[in-house]
């Protein structure tokens, strides 16, 4: 079996692979294990320091067995050669380089997805407790002003409170406004001043402004309190807080951000192993092996890893348009 100088078949690589199985069975006691030693040895070595280790020193890639035909050692040797030269030449070992420099991008994109989700239950954490803040805040000012309109309106304020408030509970406000306007003496008895101006109005005589004012006010308060009402009571603060708390401490146990410098490295890093691989499996047109390459990284890397991977490629093709784009310069000047 001659080794290939170019990328090799799928045929001719599953042949090498053969032969070099068939060797490891002759000379080691477990053929899987040692295969393993094979391919770390020339991933940190190299072919040359394979061959040495298998001469000189066997016992690095397992047990072994005793040979005493040199033959095999020797048809061992050409068969761990022709090996080594097919996977160089294949484009697995680049892709697999590529994926493992695309993976930090992958934690790092699930660190940005927690830091978001993170971030944004805390907004929305301490958004609540303002808007029940505001909220209480808002009730008690339209309490106020409704206690003031009562105190003007009945000569027991706080008795027609009470029972405005009750009818707007059990009624809702709607029906408060109009029983309110209609029959305000059902909520407790009303000053004269109010009194009169309420009777003048229901038969349509002249009332002056200033008059009447007090028991619209009485109205137009009592109804936004009833409104409130619902919400004013479901509103826990205490709650509120504790949730606020807890997610300002899960944004602050996520550590410091990643600089900006730093951020999406990963696809431009993967771009040169990438670039190797286009240029293997077609030399004259790259673009063409674009689908091989892509399916081959998304077998080794997770569903989603598809944006990075679109990124390593378009800066990959962008290497190619610089290469070609050198070439044509370097012809165009004869150099």
């Amino acid at each position: 079996m001659e080794p290939h100088a170019r990328r090799p078949s799928p045929a001719q690589y599953r042949n090498a692979y053969r032969a070099l199985m068939l060797a490891l069975r002759a000379l080691f006691a477990d053929a899987l294990a040692a295969r393993r030693a094979v391919r770390t040895t020339l991933d940190g070595g190299g072919l040359k320091f394979a061959l040495l280790a298998l001469r000189t020193a066997p016992e690095t890639f397992g047990t072994a067995r005793p040979v005493a035909d040199p033959r095999v050692r020797e048809l061992a040797d050409e068969a761990l050669t022709t090996f080594a030269l097919c996977r160089a030449a294949c484009t697995r070992p680049l892709i697999r380089e590529g994926a493992d420099l695309l993976r930090p991008g992958l934690v790092e994109q699930a660190a940005e997805r927690e830091r978001k989700a993170a971030s944004e239950a805390a907004y929305n954490a301490w958004k609540a407790v303002d808007d029940a803040t505001n909220l209480r805040k808002t009730f008690d000012w339209n309490a106020d002003r409704f206690r003031e309109e009562a105190a003007r309106v009945y000569w027991n304020p706080d008795a027609a409170v009470k029972a405005a408030l009750n009818f707007g509970q059990v009624h809702g406000h709607s029906v408060f406004w109009t029983e309110s306007h209609k029959h305000p003496m059902r909520f407790g008895w009303m000053r004269w001043g109010p009194f009169v101006a309420h009777w003048r109005g229901r038969f349509r005589l002249k009332v002056r402004e200033y008059e009447g004012m007090p028991l619209v006010h009485f109205r137009t308060y009592g109804s936004r309190l009833v409104q409130m009402w619902d919400q004013y009571k479901r509103t826990r603060m205490d709650e509120l807080q504790a949730a606020a708390a807890s997610t300002a401490a899960t944004v602050a146990a996520l550590g410091p951000d990643t600089p900006w410098s730093e951020k999406g490295k990963a696809p431009e890093r993967a771009s040169g192993p990438i670039h190797d691989a286009l240029r293997l499996i077609s030399p004259r047109r790259p673009d063409d092996a674009v689908p091989e390459v892509r399916r081959q990284l998304a077998a080794m890397l997770p569903a989603d890893a598809e944006p990075l991977i679109d990124r390593a490629i378009q800066s990959a093709q962008k290497q190619l348009r610089d290469d070609d784009r050198r070439a044509a310069l370097l012809h165009r000047i004869g150099l």
